[in-house]
């Protein structure tokens, strides 16, 4: 199930990490590059009723190895962003878009436009609606954890979209950054971490060590809201913890609602589950879907109610990261990621994994769930129960 899926995600990492093509004879015709039209980037407006502050940290996990080094003595080092609602923003720099340390895996994206490239100067000064460790919120007592995990080759920055509108909902996220299976990590001493080759006969090697990071976060975000000097002190509702995350991040969340119980409900984002074999879940579990055509065997092992979502083929795998809108900004013409908007598909999916969460957090309706009059025309659902 979403096999070719997660190998083209891998195939592009390797593309973004390894390739820098082969050389070109003289006899070769010059290649035009064509950039985009100039004009800066503008982020989609937050659609939730909060604004946005965010906080990095960097955590070691004591008390795991690194699997990926050879010396015995590294530990498990994880980045994490966590973004939460805010209503206090005056005198707090705004999150920037462009980052150059980064700017290649956006710039030469393998499906993108052949010989096309982003305009840097749209971005350069361009801002998310993320206020650097503005204050919580008060508006609300408590507020529900949602932990998420990007695709292999990914990083958080490239899913900014869907972690800063869940939060602008009433959610605080925390979206981690898993190294040596990240795009990279960049820690706070200025060492850099690139990710890794997956073995071709075991794709889903690293699985349960991104299930022990999001554990390992879960257990880091329960400290922060008993440490009266945290930002999101007493604000979070630990009885309502749901993990999500695109891709193998996706296929992580469901290790980790087999693994910890307090998880109260996973979204697999268009992710393949290896190895799930006797890693049934109790939770309520939705796997969300860029196209129709892959089965749902996964849900067998799901003892509660569980969700099928399927985007009709109008947009690929990679539409649920953030660089889908900059080469529709600066290629408006063009769709290489599908016939749906950009931005409704990443809204789209913000919407229903709002929903998803708050009706078994809070017990609300899921019309786009249970209603057929009210779900999205672009999408298909089945339920299991």
């Amino acid at each position: 199930m979403h096999f070719n899926k997660l190998v083209y995600g891998v195939v592009f990492c390797l593309y973004l990490c390894g390739c820098n093509g082969s050389k070109k004879s003289e006899k070769d015709d010059p290649i035009e590059i064509v950039y985009g039209t100039e004009q800066q980037f503008e982020p989609p407006e937050l659609s939730g009723e909060f604004q946005v502050g965010s906080k990095q940290y960097h955590w070691v996990d004591e008390s795991r190895g690194e699997p990926h080094t050879a010396d015995s003595e590294d530990r498990r080092e994880l980045l994490v962003r966590i973004y939460y609602p805010t209503d206090d923003v005056e005198g707090h720099s705004q999150l920037p878009v462009y980052d150059f340390r980064r700017w290649p895996f956006w710039e030469n994206a393998a499906e993108s436009l052949p010989n096309h490239k982003l305009r840097k100067s749209n971005y350069v000064n361009a801002k998310w609606p993320v206020y650097i460790e503005s204050p919580i919120s008060s508006a609300l007592g408590f507020y529900p954890l949602v932990i998420f995990s990007h695709g292999y080759g990914l990083s958080p920055e490239e899913h900014m979209v869907l972690a800063e509108d869940l939060a602008s909902r009433g959610f605080i996220v925390a979206s981690i950054n898993h190294p040596y299976g990240s795009s990279r990590a960049i820690y706070p001493d200025g060492r850099i971490v690139y990710s890794e080759d997956l073995p071709r006969d075991n794709l889903g090697r690293d699985l349960d060590l991104w299930s022990d990071d999001q554990v390992f976060v879960i257990n880091q975000m329960e400290q922060l809201n008993t440490s009266i000097d945290s930002l999101v002190y007493s604000k979070i509702d630990m009885s309502k913890v749901g993990v999500t995350g695109h891709s193998y991040g996706g296929a992580a969340a469901y290790y980790s609602a087999w693994k910890d119980d307090r998880v109260r409900a996973a979204v697999d984002i268009d992710g393949t589950i290896f190895n799930s074999e006797g890693k049934d879940i109790a939770v309520p579990f939705m796997l969300l879907q860029s196209g129709p055509g892959d089965s749902y065997e996964i849900f067998d092992q799901v003892a509660n109610d569980g969700y099928g979502v399927a985007f009709k083929n109008n947009i690929q795998h990679l539409s649920f990261a953030d660089y889908v809108l900059f080469w529709h900004w600066d290629f408006p013409n063009e769709n290489p990621h599908g016939p749906l908007d950009e931005q409704v598909g990443l809204i789209s999916t913000v919407d229903i994994l709002e929903q998803f969460f708050n009706k078994y957090f809070e017990g609300s309706d899921a019309p786009l769930l249970d209603e057929p009059e009210s779900k999205l025309d672009f999408t298909s659902v089945t339920v299991f129960d």
